[in-house]
């Protein structure tokens, strides 16, 4: 299906490198567009256009979220992909050919889940209710997050102006805020009431250093930040100049393993999700490593997350393999 999209610079708005709808479609509509750039960019996913059309999506033709980034119609199109690979791994299960099912997609709901998190319920309480009720904590072990979120380390992961004044620096408190302001020279037993407080006050430190400072003091320190170039720059770089050699979408498979081989899927009574019976070890972090958990959960398996204790995580996102059992 072809869709005609046109964009203008967005530079006077959102800054460089950034582009605005001509004419805005509606979200079901866009996410179809979306949906079908993705498909066609990702090595490995089918090419099958028949097997595209039995992606169906619906929903307000107005975004759930407003706002500037296309996050809700991108989750809504990942969600299509996901579902089609569910239906291929039915095909491989059942014999059943991926063109002959289907997914559909509601995009407001696919906007929501982004939140999902937050949805979850504990013994008749949500997360938030949790958290307000300063309780959040006690259901952890240990403090994961190193006092990620809260006075000086909620501001440790930030873009901040450097000694040069057109130059932008993105500092990364990496889940530990404490050791990246303190290699700064950073006091962080400050307090402030306010989080543009704690923002100023690292300001204040960060303007003493030039952008290539702060990436050689990263380096030596092993700690993660980036020089924000504008697009121009970027790609004069030599990274973006290799980054430029590869596919919109790229993996590599890695063989050093030794190959496992290749067993049927599980056939279980009553339960025709894709993934039923099969049991998956999960010792990821952070978000992304999760999410892939629970989209394994979602068709089906049985996930087992193990966290380390000698590693820092996101607590609240040790919380998502429980939205498939609520």
């Amino acid at each position: 299906m072809a869709f005609s999209h046109e964009t203008t610079p967005g530079t006077d708005v959102y800054g460089p490198g950034t582009f605005i709808d001509k004419h805005v479609l509606p979200v079901p509509e866009d996410t179809r567009r979306v949906f079908e750039y993705l498909a066609s960019k990702t090595p490995g996913f089918t090419q099958n256009k028949e097997v595209w059309d039995t992606v169906h999506f619906e929903g307000e033709p107005d975004p759930m979220i407003p706002g500037p980034i296309k996050s809700p119609v991108v989750a809504a199109a990942l969600h299509a992909m996901c579902g089609v690979v569910g239906n291929e791994l039915v095909e491989l299960r059942d014999s059943r050919p991926a063109a002959e099912g289907s997914v559909t997609v509601n995009t407001d709901q696919a906007a929501i889940w982004l939140g999902s998190v937050a949805t979850t319920h504990i013994n008749g309480s949500d997360i938030p209710a949790i958290a307000i009720s300063g309780k959040l904590n006690t259901l952890f072990d240990r403090d994961f997050e190193q006092g990620f979120g809260k006075g000086l380390a909620s501001r440790a992961t930030a873009i901040y102006q450097t000694k040069d004044p057109n130059v932008w620096y993105q500092l990364h408190g990496s889940l530990d805020a404490n050791r990246v302001l303190k290699t700064m020279g950073i006091d962080t037993n400050v307090a402030f009431n306010t989080p543009s407080e704690y923002y100023d006050y690292i300001q204040k430190h960060v303007r003493q250093w030039s952008p290539d400072e702060l990436e050689m003091h990263n380096v030596r320190h092993g700690l993660c930040g980036s020089i924000c170039y504008k697009p121009e720059s970027w790609r004069s770089t030599e990274m973006g100049k290799q980054l430029a050699k590869h596919p919109y979408v790229n993996y590599t498979h890695e063989a050093y393993a030794a190959p496992t081989p290749q067993q049927p899927l599980p056939k279980v009574p009553g339960d025709r999700r894709p993934l039923a019976g099969i049991k998956v070890l999960e010792m990821v972090r952070i978000i992304a490593g999760p999410t892939i958990g629970v989209t394994l959960a979602a068709f089906g398996a049985d996930v087992i997350r193990v966290n380390c204790s000698k590693l820092p995580d996101l607590n609240v996102s040790c919380l998502t393999s429980l939205i498939e059992q609520t």
